[in-house]
């Protein structure tokens, strides 16, 4: 036999997004919210063996779906909007779960800011650093042209005395 949901979870999570929506607290606050939207429901089927040992054929099925809800809240002031959720949070039917995802927005200008502030910790130097990098390698090779030097004199000394 398939199993069968339980026709009061999505009354409840109806009461608990109209408890949301249509509640005073959100006008009171001074929150526009929008009407709940319904997301698609999420389920996940699990078979169970009902005997420990040789009962294969007699298997038993559960389900859970897990039905969901997006309700946004926009045009208000930042502490509002926190006081309604925490307020959400608190009075919560149980049974259901609630998960509140904000954005704040940036003034405008921003990106030129950061990007002045940014600017403003690199090292800017006179050089060009394709010129630094140029004397840098012009000073290795002396280097190794005189230790090669050097080397070459001592296996000459070297050579001569045996």
């Amino acid at each position: 036999m398939a199993p069968q949901g339980n026709p009061e979870i999505p009354a409840l999570l109806s009461d608990a997004t109209h408890f949301a929506t249509g509640s005073h607290a959100a006008s009171a606050l001074g929150v526009p919210l929008s009407k709940p939207v319904h997301l698609p429901t999420q389920r996940r089927l699990w078979t169970v063996l009902r005997g420990p040992f040789v009962h294969k054929k007699s298997q038993e099925n559960f389900e859970r779906r897990t039905h969901k809800r997006v309700v946004k809240a926009w045009d208000a002031h930042p502490d509002a909007v926190d006081m309604l959720v925490q307020y959400l949070e608190k009075h919560i039917a149980p049974g259901v779960g609630m998960r509140a995802v904000k954005w704040h927005r940036a003034p405008v200008g921003v990106g030129q800011k950061t990007m002045e502030s940014v600017l403003g910790h690199m090292r800017v130097d006179e050089q060009v650093r394709a010129e630094k990098v140029k004397a840098l390698g012009e000073q290795i090779v002396q280097q190794e042209l005189a230790a090669a030097a050097e080397a070459a004199a001592k296996e000459g000394v070297v050579q001569k005395s045996s």
